[in-house]
């Protein structure tokens, strides 16, 4: 497997600035190859991820201390880091322990290529995705996911929320739906006109899809 690092050319763009107030900004563009599927890590995020024409990752980011703690030691370790094969270019969160994710705030946008499989993994956090139109694979641990998908690119749906609800509207009025142990909840459709496929799997939170 051949692994490459920060310093090579598709790293087209670096704009950390963290502060000493504590916040932080991540600003960066990384550049993938055609048919590389993008694969996105971040331990704790608020989320809005789009999709855009080109071969473009894009993340603005803010980082913040929570409850106005002091942890200026903390963001100065958090980078963006990203790692690339033939197949994958994956983009990871990195300088965050567990114990130091209970202090950070993440929010902000990504943006990912039109032609992208998608996978995305947060330990907490809210996410809400926008118009993706290949396979998306979204796994998280607390929180909730939210896509708006059209319709005509999909051909199945499986939602699963441990603890919590999980919920397809705009369509797909005959998915399965089973509750489990009656705390959580699984949706399944697979008569979509498209060929991707949504999978979705949550912890604890909720999990709403919209076919428009």
């Amino acid at each position: 497997m051949k692994s490459l690092l920060l310093s090579i050319p598709w790293l087209l763009a670096v704009v950390p600035v963290l502060a000493a107030e504590g916040f932080g900004e991540l600003a960066k563009t990384f550049e993938i190859e055609p048919g590389q599927m993008v694969r996105l890590h971040l331990p704790v995020a608020d989320l809005r991820l789009e999709v855009a024409d080109g071969n473009q990752i894009k993340a603005d980011l803010l980082v913040k201390c929570r409850w106005d703690q002091d942890c200026t030691e903390v963001l100065s370790e958090i980078d963006l880091v990203a790692s690339s094969t033939s197949r994958r270019f994956v983009v990871d969160l990195k300088g965050l322990s567990r114990w130091q994710s209970a202090k950070i705030e993440v929010e902000g946008t990504v943006v990912v290529p039109r032609t992208a499989d998608l996978e995305l993994e947060i330990g907490v956090g809210d996410v809400k995705i926008y118009g993706v139109e290949r396979n998306l694979r979204v796994d998280m641990g607390v929180g909730k996911v939210k896509i708006w998908q059209p319709p005509a690119v999909v051909k199945a749906i499986s939602l699963e929320v441990n603890v919590g609800e999980a919920t397809i509207l705009g369509g797909a009025d005959d998915a399965s739906n089973r509750r489990s142990f009656l705390v959580g909840n699984e949706v399944f459709w697979d008569k979509g006109p498209g060929d991707t496929r949504v999978d979705v799997e949550v912890g604890v939170g909720e999990i709403s899809l919209w076919l428009e």
